[in-house]
């Protein structure tokens, strides 16, 4: 393994390749100026920045390809503005009509991973989504969460996913303690905000309630080119970071991701997994209990 160290100008040649929208208006604003160099539509060219390469007291054997470490750290930087996928914002002040159980907004839930023999193996993940090289980001979350989910009743073959493609895993240490409760929101009456509730932050899993703990890797796969793209898998590159997003750790074809990732039905993605709902959708006028939605993984 090795550890990176960019030089200042490590990330202006990719800077003008990366413009990241938001999932709701009250989301972080990316820069969205015009690059000064166009973007081959047909692939992301792996760059080649200026790096500080020093050995890695904890190396393993995971590779670290500089050319995909400018990807890695953009996506590090903007995931928290694309939303979580399975979250939804409220939109109820904005409407003409009497509003849905949905349209106050839904929160994302923690997941478990079920990868035991995985690096994220049996931590609580969150799960982010959104697409390099295009300003409607947004649109990142509904693809993910519509693989696999079939039109009218009749199963559809997935579309192709676009270059840019990209999904963050924000890893947490499962633990059996929840954490020490914020200090309370005042919140204004006389203020609408449109951002999604807060999320919920713990699972059950055999008997016993894990909470989210102590905030660990960020596990990234972006699609950067045709299935036919030399040292990728099928298009795809995978990366570790650290938690705070500031150092990649493993980059490219990375073993321990492929190993799993090839049995995807969606491309290299799974979709969402199933878990069970404990936040309950607020009631509307005409549906006092809602369905939840299939395509977010929920059940009751």
């Amino acid at each position: 393994m090795l550890s990176v160290t960019r030089a200042p100008i490590s990330l202006l040649s990719f800077a003008s390749l990366v413009s990241l929208g938001a999932c709701s208006p009250t989301s972080p604003t990316p820069d969205t100026h015009e690059p000064e160099t166009s973007q081959p539509a047909s692939e992301i060219e792996p760059s080649t920045p200026p790096l500080v390469v020093e050995a890695d007291a904890h190396a393993n054997d995971e590779p670290l390809d500089p050319r995909f470490v400018p990807v890695l750290q953009a996506a590090a930087k903007d995931y928290r503005g694309w939303g979580r996928v399975d979250e939804r914002p409220n939109i109820a002040p904005a409407l003409c009509r009497a509003p849905m159980g949905l349209d106050f907004g839904f929160p994302s839930h923690a997941r478990l991973s079920q990868a035991d023999d995985a690096e994220h193996g049996k931590k609580l993940y969150y799960l982010f989504a959104g697409i390099i090289g295009d300003a409607a980001s947004s649109s990142a979350r509904e693809r993910y969460t519509a693989l696999g989910q079939p039109a009218a009743g009749q199963p559809t073959p997935d579309p192709t996913l676009p270059i840019g493609f990209t999904v963050v895993k924000q890893s947490w240490v499962a633990s059996a303690k929840p954490a020490a409760a914020a200090a309370p929101v005042i919140v204004d009456p006389t203020l609408v905000s449109f951002d999604p509730p807060a999320p919920i932050s713990w699972v059950e899993h055999e008997g016993q309630r894990l909470h989210v703990g102590e905030q660990a890797e960020l596990f990234v796969m972006t699609k950067v080119g045709a299935a036919d793209m030399p040292g990728t898998d099928a298009g795809w590159i995978y990366g570790t970071l650290t938690p705070d997003g500031q150092r990649v750790t493993s980059a490219g074809q990375v073993s321990r991701c492929m190993d799993c990732h090839e049995a995807a039905t969606h491309e290299r993605l799974f979709g969402l997994q199933t878990t069970k709902a404990f936040a309950k959708v607020q009631p509307s006028p005409s549906n006092a209990e809602p369905e939840l939605p299939r395509e977010l993984g929920l059940v009751p």
